[in-house]
C-alpha cells in the first residue's frame, strides 16, 4: 500500500518567523537569570525541600543562538584525499511557549537553524527545523480528551554512514525526520464499579530526502476496568494497531487480553495479563497465538522507582527492566529492554535523546512539568549538550524489528563540579529476512551499537565554567569487515554569562572516525552566543 510521502515546508513562512524572532529579541523582557553560586545541584535540592527551587518560567521565552565553527576538515574528507577545511556560520532563532489551563495544557519548543558554509567544498542543508511539542485539551468536563505530540529532529540515515556527535552536523548523512501523533480518547463510568476508556491515535512519520522510515500508523484501544481501588482489581483490553510503510509492507497486530492487578501497598504493585494475539510482523501471513505477561512496580520513596515486566507474544519474548534512584547529589538510571520497533527511526538506545535522559534522571525533583522542563534545559546548557541530540546515533528503517537495549546514566553534583556518564548498548535485528531499498536491515540481519559519553563541567565563578566532554561509539553489522565504523570525539570548552540573559561558549573539538570506506580526522574551533529573552 502506498501512502502520501510529501514533506514540504513553507520556507518563506519559516524565514518570516526567523525575522520576527530576531526582532523580538530586542523587545522581549528577560525571564532567565544566571544560576546562583551553588549551581543546579543546590537548586534541585531546594526544589526537593520546598517545591519552589526552580524559577517559574514565563509562558513565552524567546532565544537567539549564533555560532561559528572553523574546521580543518568540515566536509569529512577521507584522510587519503587530504582535508577540506572551512567554516560554518549558524543562526538559530527559537521560541518556547507553555500554557497550563483548567481544560488545556501544552508546550512547544521550536527553533529554525540557518547554516552557511564558507571556503569549503561541502554544501550542507541551508536550514534545519527542530520541534518538540505536546498538549491535550479536555471537553465535557474530562470525558473527552484530545491529545497530540509533534517532533522534528535531525537523524542519521544509516548506522554505517559517516557519524557525527553532539548534534552539530548538518551534512548530507542526516535527514530531517518529522513525526505527528494526534487522537481522541473517551472515558465513561458504568455505575459505581466499572469505568471504560476508548482511544484512537493516528501517527505520521516523514523523512526529508528519503522514503526510508516513512509510514502512517493507527492505534485503537478499548479498556474496561474496575473504578474503585481494591487489593485485587481486574479488567479487559482490546487493541488494534496498523502500520503502512512506503518502502515496506503493511502490518497489523490485534490483541485481546484480561488484566489482573494486586496492590497490597502504596509502594508496590504486581500485575499479570493473558489473552490472544494475531499479527503479521514476522511474515506476510497472519499468525495467532497466546499472549501473557507479568509486571512489577516498586517505589519505596519519591527518590526511587523500579519496574520490571516480561511478556510472551506471537513474535517472541520481550521484557523491560528499569531502576531510577536519586541521591542527595547524584542520580542513576539503569535500564534493560527488548522491544518491538515499528517503521521509523530505530536503534540509538531506542531513540533516547539527551533531553530524555536528563529528564528521566531529574524526573522526581520537580512535579510540575513546565518547571521540570526548565530545570532539564538548564542542566543541558551547563553540560553544553543539544536537547535533541541522541545519546547514541541510530538509523532509519522501513520494516518492523526487535531491539535489545541497555543503558546506564549517572550524574554527580559537587559544590563546583558536575560529572556525567552515559553507557549504552543496542542491538537491532530484523524480524523478516531481506527487505526493500538500501537500508541497513535490508543488507544486514542486525545492527549493534555501543557508545559511551562522559563529561565534566567545573564552575570557576558564579558566571563562568569550563567543560570537558568525550564520546565514543562503535557500530557493527553482519559483515563486520565492511559494515562497521567507530567515532571518537573530545571537546574542551569554556562558557560564561554576560549579564542576565546572554551566554557565550567556546570550545576546541577533535574527532576521529574510522570506517572501511571513509575514515577521517577533524579539528575544529567552536564559538556560540545565546541570548534568552
Amino acid at each position: 500500500m502506498r501512502v502520501d510521502t510529501s514533506w514540504r515546508f513553507t520556507w518563506r513562512g519559516l524565514l518570516a518567523l526567523a525575522g520576527a524572532l530576531q526582532c523580538g529579541v530586542g523587545q522581549a523582557q528577560a525571564v532567565l537569570g544566571p544560576t546562583d553560586g551553588a549551581g543546579l545541584g543546590q537548586a534541585a535540592a531546594s526544589a526537593d525541600e520546598s517545591g519552589t527551587g526552580t524559577r517559574r518560567s514565563a509562558p513565552v521565552a524567546w532565544r537567539l543562538e549564533s555560532s561559528v565553527m572553523v574546521s580543518d576538515n568540515l566536509g569529512a574528507r577521507p584522510s587519503a584525499e587530504g582535508k577540506d577545511g572551512g567554516s560554518m556560520l549558524r543562526v538559530a532563532p527559537g521560541v518556547r511557549y507553555a500554557h497550563r489551563g483548567a481544560q488545556a495544557q501544552w508546550q512547544v519548543d521550536y527553533s529554525l537553524q540557518g547554516q552557511r558554509y564558507v571556503r569549503t567544498e561541502q554544501q550542507g542543508k541551508p536550514f534545519q527545523n527542530n520541534l518538540r511539542a505536546s498538549g491535550n485539551a479536555q471537553f465535557f468536563g474530562s470525558a473527552l480528551t484530545l491529545e497530540g505530540q509533534a517532533s522534528i529532529a535531525q537523524r542519521t540515515r544509516s548506522a554505517f554512514d559517516v557519524q557525527r556527535t553532539f548534534g552539530e552536523s548538518a551534512l548530507g548523512e542526516t535527514s530531517e525526520v518529522g513525526t505527528l501523533s494526534v487522537g481522541p480518547s473517551l472515558k465513561w463510568r458504568m455505575g459505581e464499579q466499572w469505568r471504560g476508556r476508548l482511544s484512537h491515535s493516528s501517527t505520521v512519520t516523514r523523512a526529508r530526502g528519503t522514503q526510508t522510515g516513512d509510514a502512517n500508523g493507527q492505534n485503537t484501544q478499548l479498556t474496561l476496568e474496575q473504578a474503585q481501588r481494591a487489593l485485587l482489581t481486574w479488567g479487559a483490553q482490546f487493541s488494534h494497531q496498523t502500520s503502512n510503510a512506503v518502502e515496506g509492507r503493511d502490518t497489523a497486530t490485534t490483541q485481546a487480553r484480561v488484566n489482573l492487578t494486586w496492590k497490597p501497598d502504596v509502594d508496590w504493585s504486581v500485575g499479570g495479563h493473558g489473552g490472544r494475539e494475531r499479527s503479521n510482523l514476522q511474515s506476510t501471513e497472519q499468525a495467532t497465538g497466546a499472549l501473557y505477561g507479568l509486571n512489577v512496580a516498586w517505589s519505596p520513596t519519591p527518590r526511587t522507582r523500579a519496574q520490571m515486566s516480561g511478556e510472551h507474544r506471537v513474535v517472541g519474548n520481550f521484557h523491560t527492566l528499569s531502576l531510577d534512584h536519586r541521591f542527595s547529589r547524584a542520580a542513576i538510571r539503569l535500564s534493560d529492554s527488548r522491544t518491538v520497533n515499528q517503521v521509523g527511526f530505530v536503534g540509538g538506545a531506542t531513540g533516547t535523546t539527551n533531553y530524555d535522559l536528563i529528564a528521566a534522571q531529574l524526573g522526581t525533583q520537580v512535579s510540575d512539568p513546565v518547571e521540570r522542563d526548565l530545570l532539564v534545559r538548564q542542566r543541558l546548557a551547563e553540560l553544553g549538550l543539544s536537547p535533541d541530540a541522541l545519546v547514541a546515533n541510530g538509523f532509519l528503517s522501513s520494516q518492523p524489528s526487535v531491539s535489545r537495549s541497555r543503558l546506564l546514566g549517572l550524574t554527580y553534583q559537587q559544590q563546583r563540579a558536575l560529572w556525567t556518564l552515559n553507557l549504552t548498548q543496542t542491538r537491532t535485528s530484523r524480524l523478516v529476512a531481506g527487505g526493500l531499498g538500501s537500508e541497513d536491515l535490508a543488507n544486514s540481519a542486525f545492527v549493534q551499537s555501543n557508545s559511551a559519553q562522559g563529561g565534566l563541567t567545573y564552575r570557576l565563578t558564579p558566571m563562568s565554567a569550563v567543560r570537558l566532554q568525550a564520546s565514543w561509539q562503535r557500530n557493527e553489522g553482519e559483515n563486520a569487515a565492511l559494515q562497521r565504523n567507530e567515532l571518537r570525539t573530545l571537546v574542551v570548552g569554556w562558557q560564561w554569562r554576560l549579564g542576565p540573559s546572554v551566554q557565550v561558549a567556546t570550545g576546541l573539538r577533535h574527532t576521529e572516525f574510522d570506517s572501511p570506506a571513509r575514515p577521517f580526522t577533524e579539528n575544529a574551533v567552536l564559538l556560540t552566543v545565546e541570548q534568552r529573552l
